[in-house]
């Protein structure tokens, strides 16, 4: 598969020569066609868009939906200039992404809900979705990059009905652009940045849809090449910006409009990244530096594709997805808590152990998971006064995991040194899953509007694993476990139309995260399972939006309580390997607020708020050794209580032929827990305001855009890496860029 995913010189060759095609052909394009440029640019400006989103697997109205959604389109994408789910998650207000300063290793959360502990747990708590298909994974994220979206959609709050496991706390979904076999268009895009205290940052991208038939056929291939450049150095090493990771990125897509009832659209996506460190410091060395014997290696290989039909009957839409997705990833890194805990078992004193064991002790970790889903839904077509839908939904994920933990210069027992493991684990697990899920909306009056829904699903788990200790004398210790679990998600809703332009509703939602099999080698103590965690939300809200075209406001706004039953918490046993327990209750009572505004022509204005208290509502203790692990009333983990965004952006015509154009964002995350108080490990971090700046001039097909982001150099403190040592994940320091941007 590494072989198939070696894309980076097509992908960089392909998105030169469409930035060169679409230069040369703007160029070319007759001068009555500029005359008509500035007419369509202030039409574009006054134009007053009608959000349609697919967050209820049907085409609506986002403020006709009785629930918090919030989307980006990929015009709003280009103008903040995201490049991956980092860059455009502060953006939406109770959104945050976690990460353990492992390169690759990030999870979202919604409304305070993110996987807890120290551990890897086997599902996400937020689900994540590339068009139809599902790729949540715990604890790392596959961040694809984002070139050629329709828009983002996020679903706050527990999304259990219709999107299944893992959506406890939320579902983000990105939709692709596809295929349009009527026309040809051509998009190509080159930004260059410069990191202050860091690296040099390039991006190349380039698509082109062409119509092979006639309103029948047409190809859409993307592909392109990312260098997010480093701002770290290892002093141990000498290595300068070992945070630096490179994505070659492909996405071909064939559409094939049968005729005017079928549809069928098929789809491979490619991915590749590499990089080697992750993006701490550590507080006793200089300014973004770190101290580790090996600067670490990552790669990450991504095959997704899928096939999706659809078929109108009229009187119903039929929908079947089907996917394939495979995931491989590789990674090296450096553990210094352990090197000093076995020098001190050997009588090593700290000081010595730079020069005594300085290849440290180094974990290598091998992941891969091939998982096929299939999903068929049928979807009523009537407007009222009574929509439905239901579905099917089938997935098998094979998951292999190899971990690996090695010290190559442990002191032997005669003097001299000897090779040794500490310790292998090698984990085979598989989950089938099955459901059956329906949703309905019955209008009871023209304003009334009453939603009920339902999915009931079955889950099996198989795992097969061993280890192995050397360092103990202790062979291989196998170990399998089989187990079955089923249950019933609901949801409610009852909205009301005040007026045409505004509504309230009432909404309770279910989410689930299914149970499993805990690692039980040399710790028999621990429970051999652990039940699914569930989470109950309990919402009120309204939708108002008011105006006329190049003057409207939108205002949204949503309270909410959150019971998350038996929450599942990831921790380790002895010899390092991951068990799960259930922890306990939480609860979460939050409120947000969304506000766009054109007060006049051309400028658009925002503010998203989002507020969150998440409690633990009883005491926590280890499973394994009854020590507690966390007090009732506690915050929990990466849960700031207040975060907000403000944006302002201005569009105006410049000349005759050009308009001008600027935005500002500015966000606020408060501060958070990097773990509960008395796991020994937590760290209270500080808040942080970021400032990002983008201005330019943009033709008919073409614009300049210069950015800083970062303004102030804010040194964000993302999470704690290696406690012992006091190290901080970071966020990426002041950067100057500009972006090429044509279209056509």
């Amino acid at each position: 598969m590494k072989q198939f995913l070696n894309v980076r010189p097509a992908c960089q060759l392909f998105a030169i020569i469409s930035m060169c095609w679409l230069t040369t052909t703007w160029a070319e394009e007759s001068e009555t066609e500029d005359l008509k440029m500035a007419e369509q640019l202030d039409e574009v400006v006054d134009q007053v868009e009608e959000i349609i989103v697919t967050a209820t697997k049907r085409a609506v109205n986002i403020q006709n939906i009785p629930q918090s959604v919030f989307s980006l389109s990929g015009s709003t994408l280009e103008a903040i200039g995201a490049e991956s789910f980092e860059d455009f998650a502060h953006q939406i207000a109770g959104l945050n992404v976690s990460s353990p300063g492992q390169v690759g290793h990030k999870s979202v959360n919604i409304r305070g809900i993110s996987p807890l502990g120290n551990g890897d747990s086997d599902f996400a708590t937020v689900g994540f979705y590339i068009d139809e298909t599902p790729i949540s994974d715990a604890s790392s994220l596959a961040d694809f990059a984002l070139f050629d979206v329709d828009r983002v959609e996020v679903l706050r709050g527990p999304q259990g009905t219709l999107f299944g496991e893992g959506s406890l706390g939320g579902t983000v979904r990105i939709l692709s652009n596809r295929p349009n076999s009527e026309t040809f268009g051509s998009k190509a895009e080159v930004t260059f940045s410069s990191i202050d205290k860091g690296g040099e940052a390039y991006r190349f991208m380039g698509m082109l849809n062409l119509p092979l038939v006639e309103n029948k056929v047409a190809a859409r291939i993307v592909a392109g090449y990312i260098d997010n450049g480093g701002f770290v150095d290892n002093i141990r090493t000498g290595s300068e910006d070992i945070d630096a990771t490179k994505n070659s990125y492909f996405r071909g897509a064939l559409g094939f409009e049968a005729n005017e009832n079928l549809s069928i659209l098929a789809s491979v996506t490619i991915q590749n990244i590499e990089g080697q460190g992750a993006a701490f410091d550590e507080v006793d060395t200089p300014d973004l530096t770190q101290v580790r014997a090996i600067d670490g290696e990552y790669d990450d290989d991504n095959l997704l594709a899928s096939l999706i039909i659809d078929y109108n009957f009229g009187w119903a839409k039929l929908t079947s997805a089907t996917s394939y997705y495979d995931r491989d990833t590789s990674r090296q890194l450096d553990l210094p808590p352990t090197t000093f805990a076995i020098a001190a078992i050997f009588g090593i004193p700290d000081f010595l152990v730079p020069d005594l064991l300085p290849s440290g002790t180094i974990e290598v970790d091998d992941l891969s998971t091939q998982t096929f889903t299939q999903e068929i839904r049928l979807v009523s077509s009537n407007d009222g006064p009574f929509e439905w839908l239901i579905g099917g939904f089938f997935r098998d994920r094979d998951n292999f995991v190899s971990a690996l933990v090695d010290q190559n210069e442990l002191p032997g027992l005669t003097g001299g040194f000897l090779t040794s493991d500490i310790f292998d684990i090698v984990h085979n697990s598989t989950f089938e899953h099955i459901a059956l899920f329906g949703e309905a909306t019955y209008d009871i009056s023209s304003r009334a509007h009453l939603t009920g829904g339902f999915r009931v699903f079955r889950e099996t788990i198989t795992s097969v694993a061993t280890l192995e200790i050397p360092i103990l004398g202790t062979g291989v210790i196998p170990s399998m476990t089989r187990d079955r679990e089923e249950d019933v998600q609901i949801k409610a809703a009852f909205s009301y139309d005040v007026t045409d332009e505004a509504m309230v509703y009432v909404n309770f939602s279910e989410g689930f995260r299914p149970g499993g099999f805990n690692f039980r080698l040399l710790v028999p103590t621990i429970p051999r399972t652990f039940a699914s965690d569930t989470a109950k939300n309990y919402e009120i809200g309204a939708k108002t939006s008011w105006g006329e075209p190049g003057r409207h406001v939108t205002a949204n706004v949503a309270f909410y309580r959150i019971d998350w039953t038996d929450a599942q918490l990831a921790d380790f046993t002895l010899g390092g390997a991951n068990f799960t327990f259930n922890a306990g209750k939480v609860r979460i009572d939050g409120a947000e607020l969304e506000v766009s505004a054109r007060p006049v022509d051309g400028l658009d204005l925002g503010f998203n708020l989002s507020y969150n208290d998440s409690k633990l509502k009883q005491d926590i203790f280890s499973q394994v050794s009854d020590q507690q692990l966390a007090s009732r009333g506690e915050t929990l983990p990466f849960a700031p209580e207040v975060t907000y965004n403000v944006y302002a952006a201005y569009e105006f015509p410049f000349t005759s032929q050009l308009n001008g154009f600027g935005r500002v964002d500015f966000s606020y995350v408060d501060e958070f827990n990097s773990d509960f108080g008395l796991a020994g490990t937590a760290t209270t971090l500080p808040s942080y305001e970021i400032l990002n700046l983008r201005a330019g001039v943009k033709g008919k097909h073409w614009s300049v855009t210069a950015f800083v982001d970062n303004v102030s150099d804010e040194r964000a403190s993302l999470n704690v890496v290696d406690p012992e040592f006091v190290g901080l994940l970071r966020n990426r320091p002041r950067s100057f860029g500009v972006t090429l941007r044509t279209e056509y």
